[in-house]
């Protein structure tokens, strides 16, 4: 960790404060909490919208259990049918965001026309206000994607995102092209020790290493082996 003890007091406390709010965002969590903001920004398009209609065109002050039922459902609907698209890798992929984004709204503009209707409670729902809402939420969901994609391809460029603890074990050819950067970026795990399998090694040798990095692996809790082996390496395939 940088030495910050040049920085006045607060100023290091707010260092402090931004370090550990980046190890809490990591390559495993990124997905849980992009879901938690997708839920979040729903239900702030759906409030949005439906006090806004309501107070703005009707003079009217909004039923509060009508937009928080609707906000919810909305929210639990949309991050069901978008379970895919918070694994880390999809993440990456601003385009597909978008485009797995839009369809899902689609479906969930559907659903939730479809349930008022069965329900018999659209009459008492503002059209205006649903339609403000399917437009605002489907802005707000696709400009936290533009930003949370942007930011999460800087991170890994730069190596800044926390992976998964991670032991390398492979032959030389193999690990020579792969940098603690590209295995965060390939594999979203950190590099916390490599162990080189020896060309000549014999079976002793070999296994003595593989005991040596696991070892290493539960003192330093790693939470994945990673074996890197050229396919052209019979031997030790």
């Amino acid at each position: 960790m940088a030495d910050y003890s040049q920085f006045p007091e607060v100023i290091r406390a707010n260092i402090d404060i931004a370090e550990s709010r980046i190890r809490v965002i990591s390559y495993r969590t990124v997905g849980k909490y992009t879901a938690i903001l997708d839920y979040i920004l729903i239900n702030i398009a759906c409030f949005a919208a439906g006090y806004g209609y309501e107070f703005v065109f009707l003079h009217t002050i909004a039923n509060f259990n009508t937009y928080f039922g609707i906000g919810n459902v909305s929210a639990i609907v949309f991050v069901m049918l978008s379970h895919g698209l918070y694994q880390p890798k999809d993440l990456l992929s601003l385009r597909n965001q978008i485009q797995r984004i839009l369809f899902n709204w689609i479906v969930l503009v559907l659903i939730l026309s479809l349930m008022l209707f069965l329900l018999k409670v659209g009459a008492s729902n503002s059209r205006g206000a649903l339609t403000i809402f399917s437009f605002l939420g489907l802005g707000l969901l696709v400009a936290s994607r533009f930003v949370i994609c942007t930011k999460l391809n800087d991170a890994l460029a730069r190596g800044t995102l926390p992976g998964y603890a991670a032991v390398i074990i492979g032959d030389r050819e193999a690990l020579k092209g792969l940098s603690g950067l590209n295995i965060l970026q390939r594999f979203g795990a950190r590099e916390i020790g490599r162990f080189e399998l020896p060309p000549a090694g014999g079976q002793q040798v070999n296994l003595a290493l593989i005991d040596k990095a696991i070892e290493a692996a539960r003192s330093d809790d790693a939470e994945w082996i990673l074996l890197a082996l050229h396919w052209g390496n019979e031997r030790l395939r």
